[in-house]
């Protein structure tokens, strides 16, 4: 099977999260790492997404926490976009974003695409994180106790497959691992359906701030994207 590759508005998203990851590098450049930490906690979702609609000037449009649901509009070209900042709280080694917010809304949400008209082709989940060696990732995201049954189940952390593992020693916490061996650009599929989520990785996961980004794939016509790394998880 041939997948359709997004619109090449995915390609000016990719450029606006690296031109936000390099302007954070720079802004981090000879500091001290705990600076750097607390800096990035103190910084906020707004933050990110404004940094973002600058770089489309006058064709942007931002409506975090509106009234439509949809953070960021970008008139030309034309892309609808969820956006998420994991980070800690500024006072606390606790996720600042609830899992409803990142999994049950935005990520829901990306699942939920009809493969109708250019639905794919305008719309992106873009998360920004912390560069892993400051924060680690279950001060950035967890599982709720209610999804917990003894063991972490795939589909509660499925936009982050493969980047982190549960840690058997706190079956409840998750942690990045193998980073050396992360893929930057990979499929998630979800099991039983036609769902399939491209994910990329925006600058360097070491660098003060990095990013995802996902996007739904169709599955006719198009680039094929055969090539790249399937991941599944169960529904």
């Amino acid at each position: 099977m041939s997948y359709t590759t997004p619109h090449h508005a995915h390609e000016f998203m990719k450029a606006a999260a690296l031109a936000v990851v390099h302007e954070m590098v720079l802004g981090c450049q000879r500091r001290q790492r705990q600076w750097k930490a607390d800096f990035l906690r103190g910084k906020k979702e707004i933050d990110f997404n404004a940094r973002l609609a600058l770089f489309f000037g006058v064709e942007a449009y931002i409506s975090a926490q509106g009234s439509d649901g949809k953070d960021l509009h970008i008139k030309s070209p034309v892309l609808t976009v969820e956006l998420k900042y994991l980070r800690p709280k500024p006072t606390q080694d606790h996720p600042q974003n609830s899992w409803d917010a990142v999994i049950g809304k935005d990520w829901e949400w990306l699942l939920r695409l009809k493969n109708v008209g250019d639905a794919f082709k305008k719309s992106a989940f873009v998360v920004f994180l912390p560069g892993t060696h400051l924060s680690p990732f279950h001060f950035n995201f967890q599982v709720p106790k209610k999804h917990f049954n003894g063991q972490l189940r795939e589909r509660d952390y499925a936009p982050f497959l493969r980047l982190v593992t549960p840690n058997p020693a706190a079956p409840r916490e998750l942690n990045y691992f193998q980073q050396a061996a992360w893929e930057r650009d990979v499929l998630l599929w979800r099991q039983g359906s036609k769902v399939r989520i491209r994910r990329q990785i925006v600058g360097d996961p070491e660098d003060p701030v990095w990013c995802l980004i996902f996007s739904r794939v169709g599955d006719i016509g198009g680039t094929p994207l055969e090539h790249l790394t399937e991941y599944a998880f169960a529904p």
